[in-house]
């Protein structure tokens, strides 16, 4: 009896929405000084700070307790149409009164994640034909995150039931940006970082031949046996053409000694614009390069991957960078 009444207070609705937009800075003054706190440069332009928006979900259950879920949408382009600004008006003004008084049944797992995905299908935002993948993953996140607390599971269970906490394994990775003259210096601040197991990912900017030499740096930097199987990713976010990406893979290769590369783990994330040159051209870099490539940028539907497989063919030098809030949660 007392267990039937448990399990009935775990029933709850949402009572309380709230929106927060904030800006993150890349680096900070008191981390790096004022000498350190340089803008972050990738190919499509600069950053000195990233914004977020977050999304509170606060429930009641029958008995009065109160659970909260959060959101995160982490809108960037050139992922998207979406921006940050986009997002939090939508949240706010639209679709906190879709998620105002929705109950969930968090008596169990299984009936918590089936009403979460009930409500992830009902609202399912689109705007001009264009579904809103970034805004669906600030609730996508919020409501996993609220079903997970009602019932004491960890999100990863609620996904699959059969996962084992020793099957979730991740590895952090700290970014450094070419910034043309100061890569040097961003390359000597990683190496602390790297001493606690972080993997390394360098962003390419739009001048090859400043490309080309932070990368050549980078690699001699760490493959010198200190750092054995270090994970190092060049990340273009689509910026080089096809007879870039040789050039630029043909001069870091005559620079960096192939022995010495196999020190590190290194590859090249999306290193041209698929759409622009096509999917054809982008496998056949994968088929014939010397190093593993990234798909990011070209990748958005499990159509997609398959594509990619196919055209890569047998090559084990495909890798996909699968992230979450591209296909919404």
């Amino acid at each position: 009896m007392s267990n039937s009444k448990s399990n009935a207070n775990k029933k709850s609705r949402i009572t309380s929405i709230e929106t927060y937009l904030v800006n993150i800075p890349v680096k900070t003054k008191e981390e790096f000084g004022e000498e350190g706190a340089f803008p972050f440069r990738v190919s499509y332009g600069s950053l000195d700070g990233l914004k977020r928006v977050f999304l509170k979900l606060e429930a009641t259950t029958e008995n009065g307790e109160k659970y909260v879920g959060w959101g995160e949408s982490s809108p960037l382009y050139p992922y998207s149409n979406e921006d940050a600004l986009s997002v939090f008006g939508k949240l706010k003004f639209y679709y906190s009164s879709a998620l105002q008084g929705i109950i969930i049944d968090g008596s169990t797992p299984q009936k918590a994640k089936e009403r979460v995905d009930e409500v992830l299908s009902a609202i399912n935002p689109f705007c001009s034909g264009e579904r809103l993948n970034f805004l669906q993953t600030a609730i996508d996140y919020a409501l996993h995150d609220l079903a997970g607390k009602l019932t004491k599971t960890p999100v990863f269970k609620l996904l699959n039931p059969n996962a084992k906490s020793e099957d979730i394994q991740g590895t952090p990775c700290w970014s450094i940006s070419c910034n043309n003259n100061d890569y040097e210096r961003e390359i000597e601040e990683s190496k602390r970082f790297a001493k606690e197991g972080y993997a390394l990912k360098l962003k390419l900017g739009s001048d090859l031949d400043a490309n080309i030499l932070a990368t050549i740096a980078l690699l001699n930097e760490y493959s010198n046996g200190d750092y054995p199987d270090i994970r190092i990713r060049a990340d273009a976010n689509a910026a080089m053409s096809p007879e870039e990406y040789r050039a630029y893979e043909e001069r870091v290769s005559q620079a960096v000694k192939q022995d010495d590369l196999k020190q590190v783990q290194f590859y090249v994330e999306e290193p041209i614009d698929s759409k622009r040159y096509g999917y054809q051209i982008l496998g056949d870099l994968i088929r014939s390069t010397r190093w593993k490539i990234m798909a990011d940028e070209s990748l958005y539907t499990l159509e997609d991957a398959h594509k990619l497989i196919d055209l890569a063919g047998d090559s084990k030098k495909l890798l996909f960078n699968v992230k979450v809030q591209k296909v919404g949660g």
